[in-house]
């Protein structure tokens, strides 16, 4: 994840995803209405420069959740149709791994 106007890259784990958002375990907070970009890769699949912003950031004890929604549809996410096909790829992976897994 990269916060826009910063050039330094944020590593993420995802615990809870579709293809409108994404819940991240993060190790410092991200300020509300953030606008960030991330790169998501599983197996695989990968979606890059997706735009997305913060709608709550809250402390756990293991560090900092933070729900992301995307915004595909804004003028400023590139390539909107190859993002919004890679983002149902990965969120059938991410399904079908998630059910694996329980």
């Amino acid at each position: 994840m990269r916060r826009r106007g910063k050039l330094h890259h944020l590593e993420a784990v995802a615990i809870d995803f579709n293809r409108h958002g994404i819940g991240l375990l993060l190790d410092q907070p991200i300020a509300k209405d953030t606008t960030v970009y991330l790169t998501l890769r599983l197996a695989d699949a990968q979606v890059e420069d997706l735009l997305g912003v913060v709608h709550n950031c809250i402390s756990l004890p293991t560090g900092y959740r933070c729900g992301v929604q995307f915004r595909t549809t804004s003028r400023l996410q590139l390539d909107q149709q190859a993002t919004e096909a890679n983002l149902r790829t990965i969120e059938h992976r991410f399904r079908t791994r998630s059910r694996m897994e329980a």
